[in-house]
């Protein structure tokens, strides 16, 4: 009777598989769970598209190497298991640096800017450049700056901004304080709350309205 209902059993599987339908108690050596794979898309962009040539994205998961491919259009795209990966590149251009960045399931797509670095000149200086704006984002223009030493001199480097908004110096090596003793009429500026170094480069500071 044991044999019979063994028997039963088999052909009854086997004629579920063939007909597509499951059966308790039916499995098949073929059920393991596909892997999800999802789509990652790592973007780069430089102002100056040549520096992108010869760039490779790498993405890791852990310390392992998970994927790395060549940027095509300024674009790689990974076929991967899904999870969490950290963004890195090689072949970046000296003169440049870039922050790196992370992807996930929920976030499979990023941008990478790659910024040009602040590099001294022959006399050991930086260019700082600072722009100043309204709230709404409007430049304001004719308005006179000063980047003041935090170090024992205090000294500090005037300038007037541009009808961008914008003054650019040549400083030494140093942090300094944005001060702005005379915003416009209706704008009030705190000269503490923002500084920049030669790792800085540019800053961008907006006034608050009174």
């Amino acid at each position: 009777m044991k044999k019979k209902l063994a028997l039963f059993v088999t052909l009854a599987c086997a004629l579920s598989l063939l007909l597509g339908v499951a059966l308790l108690g039916c499995t098949s050596s073929d059920d393991s769970p596909e892997t999800a794979t999802v789509q990652y898309t790592v973007t780069v962009t430089c102002d100056d598209a040549s520096a992108l040539a010869g760039i490779k994205v790498q993405l890791k998961k852990g310390s392992a190497l998970a994927g790395e491919k060549a940027l095509t259009d300024g674009k790689a795209t990974f076929e991967l298991e899904a999870g969490a990966y950290a963004v890195t590149l090689s072949g970046v251009p000296e003169a440049y640096t870039y922050e790196e960045a992370n992807l996930a399931t929920t976030t499979p797509s990023v941008t990478i800017a790659l910024t040009a670095k602040n590099l001294p000149d022959a006399d050991g200086k930086y260019t700082f450049t600072l722009t100043v704006q309204y709230p709404d984002g409007s430049p304001v223009a004719d308005l006179f700056v000063q980047l003041c030493s935090t170090g024992d001199s205090g000294a500090c480097n005037p300038a007037t901004t541009d009808e961008k908004g914008v003054i650019t110096l040549k400083l030494t090596p140093d942090t300094y304080e944005v001060h702005i003793d005379n915003p416009p009429e209706g704008y009030t500026f705190d000269n503490t709350q923002y500084t920049m170094d030669e790792t800085t480069g540019s800053l961008t500071v907006i006034l608050t309205q009174a």
